[in-house]
């Protein structure tokens, strides 16, 4: 005669087996690494950063498509972006910063506001980065290198020239300038597993792993084309059951065009990089003319040696200094390191 027994587990121990059939379920699905990422390149562009944007009602994926769908409705030129009259498609309205008031003494009428466009030219390789900003009047003039070991500022207003020397290239306002920011597209960025589901022709992808750290990123994307259109991050309601609820930064790519080389893909004419401020919703604007990818860089592109007398300033280390030698190479060292050996305590 057999008598049936009652097998009993414990609540937590299912609890881990059924964590553990859904970690490993996420770390074998879908992702994007057939898309394309450029290793090194030369691009050209137009850049106006911590823009200040009204009326940006956006909580979900959806919304970020609908905005875009808006603001793509119709060509885009080099005028009506940068006089952000395109806004208008969306019914969106740039907030014109206000002035601080002037020092004693000096009529606000003197103060000269800073352009919010400024050209840029930006090289890259691997993770060695340099870009040059300037402002179309041409008054002033930046150039920022990230080596292997530190990053670079450099500033230049009128005859004035200062070594800015940072230890990571957060320290600095630019960190949008990476082809992450610009074109969604970083290996990083596009490893994470996932799923897809149709978007009309387009595809959405979700990608699940990221929100470990507690968010995730979701994507519309084109395979067929290479083509990356939309990129947002957001918090989901639940780890394993991920909503497009609370998208807190998203990016949005305007006006494809397609580029043969090295590979065929897509690249955009204008990002926009929307993330969330003190005040509402604020913006990273770039008007891309030219993006050449995969291309051969000289490594002494980005070498930055300070030369003689001129002002060295180690950021958060020690006050400006200068020397009566050059100062050689210095993205190849840490700040307090250069202060080490020139004898600065």
């Amino acid at each position: 005669m057999c008598t049936s027994a009652k097998i009993r587990i414990p609540f937590l121990h299912i609890t881990a087996l059924l964590v553990l059939t859904s970690l490993s379920a996420v770390s074998h699905g879908e992702n994007l690494s057939l898309l394309y990422v450029p290793t090194s390149g030369h691009i050209e562009l137009q850049a106006a950063s911590g823009i200040r944007i009204d009326n940006v009602n956006v909580k979900t994926f959806d919304d970020v498509l609908a905005l875009r769908d808006k603001l793509n409705d119709g060509p885009l030129d080099v005028n009506s972006v940068t006089s952000w009259k395109f806004l208008k498609r969306a019914g969106l309205e740039r907030v014109e910063p206000t002035l601080p008031p002037p020092p004693p003494g000096i009529k606000i009428e003197s103060i000269r506001r800073v352009p919010a466009w400024k050209e840029v030219e930006l090289d890259f390789s691997g993770s060695l980065l340099q870009f040059t900003k300037e402002t179309p009047d041409g008054n002033l003039w930046w150039k920022v290198t990230v080596g292997p070991k530190s990053c670079v500022r450099i500033d230049r207003r009128g005859d004035r020239v200062v070594y800015q020397h940072f230890s990571y290239l957060s320290s600095l306002p630019e960190t949008g300038l990476t082809c992450r920011n610009i074109f969604s597209r970083e290996e990083g960025l596009l490893q994470g597993s996932g799923n897809f589901k149709p978007h009309g022709e387009l595809e959405i992808f979700t990608d699940t792993i990221e929100g470990r750290s507690g968010s995730d990123n979701i994507f519309l994307v084109d395979r067929k084309r290479d083509a990356i259109l939309a990129h947002a991050k957001y918090f989901p309601n639940s780890y394993y059951a991920p909503s497009a609820e609370h998208v807190y930064a998203f990016a949005i790519h305007l006006q494809m065009r397609s580029q043969s080389l090295p590979r065929p893909h897509q690249i955009p004419s204008l990002t926009m990089r929307f993330y969330r401020g003190g005040r509402g919703w604020y913006c990273d604007c770039y008007w891309i003319e030219k993006a050449d990818f995969d291309i051969d860089i000289p490594t002494e592109r980005f070498v930055v040696n300070v030369p003689a007398l001129q002002p060295y300033h180690a950021l958060g280390e020690h006050p400006p200094i200068s020397r009566a030698h050059v100062i050689p190479d210095i993205t190849t060292k840490a700040p307090a390191t250069i202060l080490h050996e020139l004898g600065v305590k």
